[in-house]
């Protein structure tokens, strides 16, 4: 091996210095720096895989190729791959947050599966969501809820894909730093996600995604998207058929986080974290729900939950049907929500339910138009009263 003369020794210490100048000063926090190893920091082994890697991020869709990517140094196939999506896109969307992501002192990226992938004995669903962040600050982040720390100098991926919280984490050889256009964006978009969940935060813990179905009594098989008033739906694993009476929430354009809840048999349910189903034939809220329970079937079967998800989707609806019960993807649930206790909200909902049985269809539209903008505008009073609960 040739060494360097006196005079390209020189030349090339100048050159370091300047470089180590400006890498030291501190690089942006942007899509490539979330690629290279990262290791197992939070999760049980016996869960979570030991290590996952990315190799490279497309600029252009903003997308790792499920290729470029390992788990347990196994290269991953499938015909996606992990679309990245700004945490300021994220925020503005209006979506609800784990709590290790809400921090303002975090910067984070969303990573959503384009497509199914498979790496060895580890395979990850569409649309399940991980999380790349790291702690823009000195000072350590602690997560009360999660009961982890956030230190500085690292960046980190949690998922939520296999049955336990997994985040792993990868150290900083030089720190990082905001640009200031991401430290603008950064505040509008928080600016902007206080002020929509003031106004009642409308996009989570109620509803079913767009392409939810349930069966109706003249044997179709119909998307919420396409749910109308007058519907007669499944609500029992008995056979009995209730009638949709109105909708608390219905917005087929908007996007939202659902709990995904898969079963042994095969079923897949999507529902915001705030919705009643039944579990182990008590009402759970999704949030509460845990790998292991089961589920009622419209047979009346009970299936094990197998695998429990954080996902993304389109559409928010909430019908609501005159039992309070109804069967979604084949899984029993209610039409409930943590947004107020089931018996309080039916009790509300009582004279509506007697209207629709009792007017006429044109004219119950209209009372129905008004009480839709009366359950509307009483959000805001109602994630008020909760929070000071």
């Amino acid at each position: 091996m040739k060494l360097l003369g006196r005079k390209h020794g020189v030349q090339f210490t100048l050159v370091f210095l300047v470089v180590l100048f400006h890498v030291v000063k501190g690089a942006d926090f942007s899509m490539a720096t979330i690629l290279q190893d990262y290791q197992l920091a939070a999760g049980r082994p016996s869960a979570c895989p030991l290590t996952v890697s990315y190799e490279k991020v497309s600029g252009e869709n903003r997308v790792i190729p499920a290729g470029s990517m390992k788990v347990e140094g196994v290269k991953c196939t499938g015909p996606g791959g992990k679309r990245v999506e700004p945490g300021t896109d994220i925020l503005r969307m209006g979506l609800s947050l784990p709590s290790h992501v809400s921090h303002k002192d975090v910067f984070f990226f969303a990573g959503v599966e384009s497509a199914p992938r498979v790496c060895g004995p580890w395979a990850f669903n569409a649309s399940a969501i991980s999380w790349f962040f790291t702690n823009m600050h000195d000072t350590t982040v602690k997560d009360e809820e999660l009961g982890i720390k956030i230190h500085p100098g690292y960046i980190y991926v949690t998922y939520s894909h296999f049955s336990d919280f997994c985040m792993y984490q990868k150290k900083l050889h030089v720190p990082l730093e905001l640009s200031n256009k991401q430290e603008q964006d950064q505040k509008e978009a928080y600016e902007e996600k206080e002020k929509n969940d003031h106004q009642g935060d409308k996009n989570t813990g109620s509803c079913f995604p767009n392409d939810a179905f349930v069966s109706t009594e003249d044997g179709r098989i119909v998307s919420m998207k396409e749910l109308q008033v007058g519907d007669r739906v499944l609500s029992s694993p008995d056979g009995t058929y209730s009638d949709i009476f109105m909708f608390t929430h219905k917005d087929e354009s908007v996007a939202a986080t659902f709990v995904k809840i898969s079963t042994r048999s095969g079923k897949t349910l999507l529902l915001s974290e705030g919705h009643y189903l039944f579990v182990d034939d008590k009402t759970k809220t999704a949030a509460a729900a845990v790998v292991g329970d089961t589920v009622t079937l419209a047979s009346g079967t009970k299936d094990r939950i197998v695998d429990i998800q954080i996902v993304l989707a389109k559409g928010l609806h909430n019908p609501q049907t005159l039992d309070g019960n109804i069967v979604v993807n084949g899984i029993l649930a209610t039409t409930w929500t943590s947004a107020a206790p089931p018996v309080t909200a039916s009790l509300l909902l009582t004279p509506v339910r007697g209207m629709y049985k009792l007017l006429p269809t044109s004219l119950f539209a209209s009372v129905r138009s008004m009480v839709e903008i009366i359950v509307d505008s009483a959000r805001p009073f109602v994630t008020t009263l909760k929070s000071r609960v």
